[in-house]
C-alpha cells in the first residue's frame, strides 16, 4: 500500500482540534510501523507535533494542493474551533480561533506569519495561497512567541523553498463562473551556493453571487455591460495576479542568506450585501431583498513585500536576522471602477425597481405607507454612494537566538515595528440624472458638498496613523526528567499609536461637508480640529507555561496557561460609542492528551480549555454618517473541548476526524454603552416597535449572560481520502471533505442566529507516473446558500425603517486541472 500519499493528502484537514496531527505527512513516510511522526516549527524551532504541548494542526503540500486550499477560507472550513467572516471587500477578510474574532477596523485577532514575517494589516489575510510547502495553526494565545495580536492563536504559513536540483511544476485549469487559472513554479541552482525559485499564480473567476438588477439589465440588453465589465452580472469576480521571486545564498555551511520579494495584485467585486427590513405590521416577519446593485462595485488591492533573512550557525546556537518591509494598498467603490455605472459603490444595497416592486407588493396599506414614506428617495432613483482608500506601510525586524544545552532548549528575541497608514471613506450622494460631483464646493477649493438635490459629499473620514511597536521575548523548554519537560516563555510588547484627524469630525456637519459648523474652540469634545493628533502607549508582559508528561512515544498529556494582548486604539473623530477603545487581554487555561494507538495506525488527539476575556473589542457602524468604531466588552469568557483523529483504515483509505464544542458568555457589559446604543435605535427607528421583543430583553439584562457573536460554538469535520495503485506506477485518489458548524451568533442579543451549516468539498484525481496528474474538483459541493456575516440594525444603526443587512457566501464551484512535475 502506498501509504505515504494517502496520509499527506489526508491530513489538515481536520487537523483541528488540539494540535492533532491531522497531517499524516509532511515530512514523513508511513511505514509499515504506522504513521510517523509529523514535524512543525510553530514555536520556531523544529519539534515533534504530538509533543508539542499546544494545540497545532499541520497542513502538508500535498495536502494542500490535493484539497485545493487557495486562501484563508479555504483552511478554516477544515478546521473545528476555527471560522472566517469575510464582507464589504478584501480587506474584510477576519479568522476565528477559539471564539477570538479579529473585526473590521481592528488588528488582526489572529497572528497570520508569510514566511517568517508577521502581516501589519487584515488587508493582508486574503491573499493568495500558491506554492507552499506547510501550513501550520496554533490554538490559544501565542503572545508569548508571536507578540501583540495573538490571541486566538498563530497561522503559520512557509513557502518552498529553492532546490539545488533543476526542478518545477505547472498547473492549468478551468471551471464554472467562467474560472480559469495557471500557475507554476522553477527553482534550481544558479551556481553551487546559489539558489532561486520563481514561482507565480493567475486566477481569474466570473463569480457565482448574482446582482439581480444588473441581471435584469444584461437580459434586456448584451451590451449593457460594457468595458472591462465580465460577460454577466455575477458579483463576486475575482482575478490575483501573484508571483514571488527568491534567491538563497549559502556562502558557507554555517551561513545563509534568503531574499525574497512577491506581489500580490487583486481585482475582485465588494459589497454585495442584501437588506432585509422589518414590517410595519408585524416585526416578527421580514421581506428579503435579492442582491441588487445599479453596478458590480470593485475592489483593487496590492501587495508588495520584500524580506530579507539571514542566518548564521554558532557553536551554542543560530542566529536569524529578518528584515521586511510591505506596502499594501486597497481602494474599492471608486466612481468608473465599478462594473455596470460610473458612479460611486450603492452602498443602499438596493435599486429604484426593487424597492417599487416591493412597496407593490405589500399587502397591508398601512405597510405601503409606511415604506412608501420611507424609502421615497430611493423609489425615485435616489442612493448613497461610498468610496474607501487604505494604504499601510510597514517596516518590521526581528532578531533571534535559537539553541539547546544539556537539558535546556530556547529561543531569545527582539523585535520592532513601524507602521505608516493613511485611510479615507467618504459618503457620497447621488441623484438618478446628475454627473459626479456636480455641487458647488462648500468653501474654495473645497469638497462639492450636497445640499441632496446635486451629486455631492455627504462626509468624509481621513486618517493617518503612526505606530511604533517593539519587543523582546523568551521561551525556553527545561526537560525536569526523561519524561517531563517545563516551558516558561515571555514577551513585553510596547505598541505607541498615533492618529491625525486631516479633516477633523464628521459628526458636526449636519450633511454640509467635513470641517463646516463644527467649532473646535467652543466644542472640543465633539470636535476636533483639522489636523489634530492623539496618541497612546499600549503594553502588555504575556507568559505562557507548560507542561508536558511524556511517558513513552504513543503518548503526551499536557498542560498550558497562557496570555494574549491586543491594542486599544482611537475611533474617528464623532463616533457615537466611544472616542477610543482599550487593549484586549485573554488569559487561557488548556489541558490536553495526544496519543498514537493500534500499532500508530490512530492518532487520537483531545483539549479542554478555559479562556477569560477582558475587553473583547466589537465593530459597530454608525449608518447615518458613515463612521466605523470599535468598542469593547469589560468581560466574557469561552470554554471548550476539542477531539482530533487520523486512521489508517485500511491499506487505501484513511480517516480523519474532528469535533469542537464551545460555550460562550458575556460576565460583563458597559452600561454607557448599552444606554448609548439604545437611545440611538429608539430615535432613528422609525418602526412604531422600535426593537424586536428578544433584542428589548438583552438590553434590560445589559447583554450579561447572552453568547458571544461572530464564531460557530459547534463544529465538527470528516474528511476520506483513498489512494488506490493502478497497475505499477498510477494511481486513482479520491478526497472528500465535509464540515458542520451550529450556533453563529451574529450580535450581542443571540437573536438572529446560522444554524446547522454543512459543507462538501471533493476531488478525483488520477496520477501518472508521479509527474502528470488530472483532477475534478469541487467546493461547496452541494451549493449550500449561507451567508458569511449578517449585521442586524442593532449593530449597524441606520435611520429609518428597521433593516438588516447580510452579505451572502460563494456558491458551488467546480473545476478540472492539469498539473505537471518535472
Amino acid at each position: 500500500m502506498n501509504k505515504k500519499n494517502l496520509s499527506l493528502a489526508v491530513a489538515g484537514v481536520m487537523g483541528g482540534l488540539l494540535g492533532a496531527p491531522v497531517d499524516a505527512q509532511q515530512n514523513a513516510n508511513v511505514s509499515a510501523s504506522g504513521l510517523e511522526e509529523i514535524m512543525v516549527t510553530a514555536r520556531r524551532k523544529e519539534e515533534n507535533l504530538q509533543q508539542v504541548p499546544d494545540t497545532v494542526v499541520a497542513f502538508s503540500s500535498a495536502t494542500i494542493e490535493r484539497a485545493n486550499i487557495e486562501a484563508a477560507r479555504d483552511i478554516t472550513v477544515r478546521i473545528p474551533n476555527v471560522a472566517i467572516t469575510e464582507s464589504l471587500s478584501p480587506s474584510s477578510t477576519f479568522l476565528i480561533v477559539r471564539g477570538v474574532s479579529s473585526v473590521r477596523n481592528s488588528e488582526p485577532a489572529v497572528a497570520v506569519v508569510v514566511d517568517g514575517v508577521q502581516i501589519g494589516s487584515s488587508s493582508e489575510v486574503s491573499q493568495s495561497l500558491y506554492d507552499v510547502q506547510q501550513i501550520e495553526l496554533l490554538k490559544g494565545p501565542q503572545g508569548a512567541l508571536y507578540g501583540r495580536n495573538a490571541l486566538g492563536g498563530a497561522l503559520i504559513i512557509t513557502s518552498k523553498k529553492p532546490s539545488q536540483d533543476f526542478a518545477g511544476n505547472f498547473t492549468v485549469g478551468g471551471g464554472s463562473g467562467d474560472l480559469f487559472e495557471v500557475r507554476g513554479a522553477l527553482s534550481g541552482a544558479i551556481t553551487d551556493d546559489v539558489l532561486f525559485r520563481f514561482s507565480g499564480n493567475h486566477r481569474s473567476f466570473g463569480g457565482t453571487i448574482e446582482n439581480q438588477y444588473l441581471n435584469r439589465v444584461y437580459e434586456r440588453n448584451g451590451r449593457a455591460v460594457a468595458g472591462s465589465s465580465p460577460g454577466n452580472s455575477y458579483m463576486d469576480f475575482e482575478e490575483n495576479r501573484d508571483f514571488r521571486a527568491q534567491i538563497m545564498w549559502e556562502p558557507s555551511d554555517q551561513t545563509r542568506f534568503d531574499l525574497r520579494y512577491s506581489h500580490s495584485g487583486l481585482e475582485s467585486g465588494a459589497m454585495w450585501y442584501r437588506n432585509l427590513y422589518r414590517l410595519e405590521t408585524d416585526p416578527n416577519e421580514v421581506y428579503e431583498f435579492p442582491i441588487n446593485s445599479n453596478g458590480n462595485p470593485t475592489a483593487v488591492r496590492s501587495i508588495d513585500t520584500l524580506t530579507l533573512k539571514f542566518e548564521h550557525d554558532f557553536d551554542f546556537a543560530t542566529f536569524t536576522s529578518i528584515t521586511n518591509s510591505t506596502d499594501t494598498n486597497e481602494r474599492y467603490g471608486v466612481a468608473g471602477e465599478t462594473r455596470g455605472h460610473d458612479r460611486t459603490g450603492n452602498v443602499l444595497f438596493f435599486t429604484e425597481p426593487f424597492v417599487d416592486e416591493f412597496i407593490a407588493g405589500l399587502d397591508s396599506e398601512v405597510d405601503r405607507d409606511f415604506f412608501s414614506a420611507q424609502l421615497g428617495d430611493w423609489a425615485a432613483g435616489n442612493f448613497v454612494g461610498s468610496d474607501q482608500y487604505y494604504d499601510v506601510q510597514t517596516v518590521s525586524q526581528e532578531f533571534r537566538l535559537t539553541g539547546s544545552a544539556d537539558k535546556l532548549s530556547y529561543v531569545l528575541g527582539a523585535y520592532g515595528l513601524l507602521t505608516d497608514r493613511a485611510d479615507t471613506l467618504r459618503s457620497t450622494w447621488e441623484t438618478p440624472s446628475g454627473s459626479p460631483f456636480d455641487c458647488e464646493p462648500a468653501y474654495p477649493g473645497g469638497p462639492a458638498v450636497t445640499d441632496f438635490t446635486c451629486n455631492g459629499f455627504i462626509d468624509a473620514t481621513q486618517n493617518e496613523q503612526d505606530n511604533r511597536a517593539w519587543a523582546v521575548f523568551f521561551s525556553t523548554d527545561y526537560d525536569l526528567s526523561d519524561t517531563l519537560t517545563l516551558t516558561l516563555a515571555g514577551r513585553y510588547d510596547e505598541d505607541k499609536r498615533e492618529v491625525t484627524r486631516i479633516d477633523g469630525p464628521t459628526v458636526d456637519t449636519e450633511g454640509m461637508g467635513v470641517g463646516n459648523k463644527c467649532d473646535a474652540d467652543t466644542d472640543p469634545e465633539n470636535c476636533a480640529r483639522a489636523g489634530s493628533t492623539i496618541g497612546k502607549t499600549y503594553s502588555a508582559f504575556q507568559p505562557k507555561v507548560s507542561l508536558a508528561y511524556t511517558p513513552n512515544e504513543a503518548l503526551t498529556l499536557y498542560t498550558t496557561a497562557a496570555r494574549g494582548f491586543r491594542s486599544g486604539g482611537f475611533n474617528a473623530s464623532g463616533a457615537l460609542l466611544a472616542d477610543s477603545y482599550d487593549q484586549e487581554t485573554l488569559d487561557s487555561f488548556e489541558v490536553g492528551f495526544k496519543s498514537s494507538l493500534f500499532g500508530n495506525l490512530l492518532r487520537l488527539n483531545g483539549a479542554a480549555f478555559y479562556q477569560r476575556y477582558e475587553n473583547a473589542q466589537q465593530f459597530e457602524f454608525d449608518g447615518n454618517i458613515f463612521v466605523q468604531s470599535l468598542y469593547n466588552i469589560p468581560e466574557s469568557e469561552i470554554n471548550g473541548i476539542e477531539l482530533s483523529m487520523d486512521w489508517v483504515a485500511t491499506d487505501h483509505l484513511m480517516v480523519s476526524a474532528g469535533l469542537g464544542i464551545m460555550e460562550s458568555e458575556i460576565k460583563e457589559f458597559d452600561t454607557d454603552i448599552r444606554d448609548r446604543m439604545r437611545s440611538e435605535l429608539l430615535a432613528r427607528t422609525a418602526n412604531t416597535v422600535k426593537l424586536p421583543e428578544g433584542t428589548a430583553e438583552a438590553f434590560e439584562r445589559n447583554f450579561e449572560g447572552e453568547h458571544m457573536p461572530n464564531f460557530p460554538h459547534q463544529s465538527a469535520n470528516i474528511a476520506l481520502n483513498y489512494d488506490l495503485p493502478v497497475g505499477d506506477s498510477d494511481s486513482f485518489i479520491a478526497h472528500l471533505d465535509y464540515s458542520y458548524t451550529a450556533d453563529r451568533y451574529w450580535w450581542i442579543d443571540n437573536e438572529d442566529v446560522q444554524d446547522n451549516l454543512g459543507l462538501v468539498a471533493a476531488s478525483l484525481s488520477y496520477v501518472f507516473k508521479d509527474n502528470l496528474e488530472l483532477e475534478l474538483w469541487c467546493k461547496n459541493c452541494l451549493d449550500e446558500e449561507y451567508d458569511s456575516e449578517y449585521a442586524p440594525t442593532e449593530k449597524e444603526l441606520f435611520g429609518g425603517a428597521a433593516k438588516d443587512v447580510a452579505y451572502r457566501a460563494r456558491g458551488i464551484t467546480y473545476g478540472l486541472q492539469a498539473k505537471y512535475n518535472f
